[in-house]
């Protein structure tokens, strides 16, 4: 049987969101204005009784698989790196990283509340992504001085609980080097501590560059891969809606809305109120500007050599 497309919503959420906005007014608008997307997740919790007191701080809104694949891509994940995602839903976004042209990350980390998601993470979709990842590490390889050698496959770990708790988990013994969030603002915002904390401890891991291996040495889930992922540059890349408070230098858009990313100097800059304003003026709309600027200059050039003006700009 086929489906077609959904049609693209009139309205998009707006890419700077106010953490004071209320979340369940967030939640209603995200049901409503996101298109209902295939998922084989059968039923969920957190859709089905009201987020107020529920410890749930968004609804289960399947990401658009196009935007998943754009923002791993944006976010630059890849082959090394260590791949987290909070409130994963049904794990579309980790499987999508299976499918990246440069190749899937070592390591992939679902974080569900969710008891129904959770159950559908671990009984089907990971051994879902255990079998894409090791058909698509078979029909890789890797040419060492040896000859070649197949590729280790990808894996996902799911854990089941608060994101909040386990989001102290990223710096150590995870190692995460990248996270993937499609979170509400009062989400991002209550996460933010802790990415900053795990972004920060990116200066220290290069001063205990020793202990880091020792450590990598002690974690059999990374193995030789450790050392890779321990020095890829931590980012994260948030769809949909900007985290409140960061600076943002590198923002894209998609069909239904916006992509950011940061990494610790949007920390940092963030912590210079107008810097930060700046910073985030720019993302959105600085290709804009750059490319009028272009246009203008190609239009002096024509004039100052030939004398003439440009029939879509003259000075």
């Amino acid at each position: 049987m086929t489906t077609s497309a959904p049609p693209s919503p009139s309205y998009a959420p707006l890419p700077f969101a106010d953490v004071d906005d209320d979340p369940s007014a967030d939640a209603a608008f995200a049901l409503e204005f996101t298109p209902a997307l295939a998922t084989d997740a059968p039923r969920t919790l957190v859709n089905s009784i009201p987020l107020e007191g529920s410890g749930f701080v968004a609804p289960f809104v399947p990401c658009v698989p196009e935007v998943a694949a754009q923002a791993l891509r944006f976010g630059c994940v890849g082959p090394g790196d260590v791949l987290a995602d909070f409130g994963c839903g049904d794990g579309r976004i980790l499987e999508a990283a299976l499918a990246l042209p440069s190749g899937a990350p070592s390591l992939c980390i679902g974080v569900e509340l969710d008891p129904h998601l959770a159950a559908h993470l671990r009984d089907v979709v990971a051994p879902r992504f255990q079998a894409a990842a090791a058909a698509a590490a078979a029909a890789a390889t890797t040419v060492v001085a040896e000859g070649s050698r197949k590729q280790t496959p990808a894996t996902l770990e799911v854990y089941e609980g608060d994101m909040f708790e386990l989001a102290r988990n990223l710096h150590h013994p995870w190692r995460v080097s990248a996270v993937v969030l499609y979170l509400l603002p009062a989400g991002l915002e209550r996460l933010r501590p802790h990415l900053e904390d795990w972004l920060a401890a990116e200066e220290k891991d290069d001063d205990d560059d020793d202990d880091d291996e020792k450590d990598a040495d002690d974690d059999g889930r990374l193995a030789a891969a450790g050392r890779k992922v321990w020095k890829r540059r931590r980012r994260v890349v948030a769809i949909q809606y900007s985290v409140p408070g960061w600076a943002c230098e590198r923002a894209e858009q998609h069909a239904r809305g916006w992509i950011f990313y940061y990494d610790l100097n949007d920390v940092r800059c963030a912590e210079r109120p107008f810097c930060s304003e700046i910073a985030t003026a720019v993302a959105v709309y600085g290709r804009a500007f750059w490319k009028s600027a272009l246009r203008v200059i190609d239009a002096l050039v024509i004039y100052a050599s030939t004398g003439e003006c440009s029939s879509t700009w003259k000075p």
